[in-house]
């Protein structure tokens, strides 16, 4: 085979190699957009702020500002019954639900916002559920925090999951979500 022969072969080959490297950075940035796109929604520095703002209603409200603990029906309908502190319960809960919302419909890579938000998630729909419930029944609308409620019931079945399966020698533990990427 000649050279003039070849060129069309070698050129084929080249277009083939040039269309695998294309693919490949487009997947790669794809895979960075979605680690990079949490940033847009995990704010630990807003959610301590709102998260004490909150503390400060609480405390004026006498009602106990432990966050492990669940709010009692009392205290949710005391807070339901403060505008300020209303109002404050709201920030921290729209704050979950956005989060929550990116999570649910894919914005955000489940498995990256699992390892960075679990803790948090469950936490504030453990402390709030029973707000929560209230605030519906007072709207009647049981859509009002339902992306925090979907992704805490989700993630708490994973984390029971997680718990009770032995974790597996020489391989790092995985949350039993998708792939990261």
């Amino acid at each position: 085979m000649t050279l003039p022969e070849m060129i069309p072969a070698m050129s084929l080959v080249i277009s083939a190699i040039a269309l695998v490297t294309s693919w490949r950075a487009l997947d790669l940035s794809r895979q960075w957009n979605k680690i990079n796109s949490i940033k847009n929604f995990v704010d630990e520095p807003r959610a301590e702020e709102i998260l004490d703002k909150l503390d400060i209603h609480l405390h004026r409200l006498n009602i106990s500002n432990d966050r492990s603990t669940p709010l009692t029906e009392v205290d949710a309908q005391r807070l339901l019954g403060d505008k300020e502190g209303e109002r404050a319960i709201n920030r921290v809960l729209t704050y979950f639900e956005r989060l929550s919302a990116a999570v649910n419909v894919g914005a955000i890579n489940d498995e990256l916002a699992y390892q960075f938000s679990v803790g948090a998630v469950l936490s504030a729909y453990r402390r709030f559920s029973v707000y929560i419930r209230l605030r519906r029944a007072r709207l009647r609308d049981r859509e009002v925090f339902c992306e925090l409620e979907t992704l805490a019931k989700r993630w708490g079945q994973i984390k029971a999951t997680r718990k009770n399966r032995a974790p597996r020698l020489g391989r790092p533990r995985r949350s039993g979500l998708k792939k990261a990427v």
